[in-house]
């Protein structure tokens, strides 16, 4: 009876290799396809992609305000970015995922700062300061190349973005607990 053995991670390469990331996560690489490094990191983003993709779709077909049409579309990108980047551990595409992330974050920032803002009515210094404090942040980023660096700016950002939609909820008690399921989700 034949039993397959399976190869040490060390034994398979792929498509895109060597790796120029600054990262690689805990994942044996090459494992499931020689042209997927990660594959578990890369296909659980077609959620992402999906429900961005889905989202901003909804939006715009329900007449809703373009900052949450462009919201979701950051998350598109996010998550096709985050694909790009495990499928291949290569530095640009770590950049597109990482960057784009600090971008998406931003985005949903504005929108939660413009909560009570009249509809169709766009704060544009708002915007462009939050817009060039991403960039800023991206440059400099990329400038240091150290992904810690990466990690805790994210992180801060995450973080405004949460005691700010905090904030919003204290006068709507009902929605606390799905805020909290998805905190913890996160």
């Amino acid at each position: 009876m034949y039993v397959p053995i399976l190869k040490s991670a060390d034994d398979f390469s792929g498509a895109w290799d060597p790796s120029t990331a600054t990262l690689d996560w805990c994942e044996a690489n090459y494992v499931w396809s020689f042209y997927i490094a990660e594959w578990w990191n890369t296909v659980s983003n077609l959620v992402m992609i999906l429900l961005g993709l889905h989202g901003a779709a909804r939006v715009y077909l329900s007449g809703g305000e373009h900052r949450f049409i462009f919201s979701f579309l950051t998350l598109f990108v996010v998550g096709s970015g985050s694909w790009l980047f495990h499928m291949t551990l290569s530095y640009p595409m770590q950049l597109v995922d990482e960057l784009s992330m600090l971008f998406c974050v931003s985005t949903l920032i504005y929108c939660a700062l413009e909560i009570n803002s009249k509809e169709s009515r766009a704060n544009y210094p708002l915007a462009f300061g939050l817009l060039l404090a991403t960039t800023l942040l991206s440059a400099t980023y990329m400038a240091i190349n150290h992904p810690v660096f990466h990690q805790v700016m994210y992180s801060l950002n995450v973080a405004v973005l949460v005691f700010k939609i905090a904030h919003v909820l204290r006068a709507h008690r009902r929605y606390w607990k799905p805020f909290g399921v998805g905190v913890a989700m996160y």
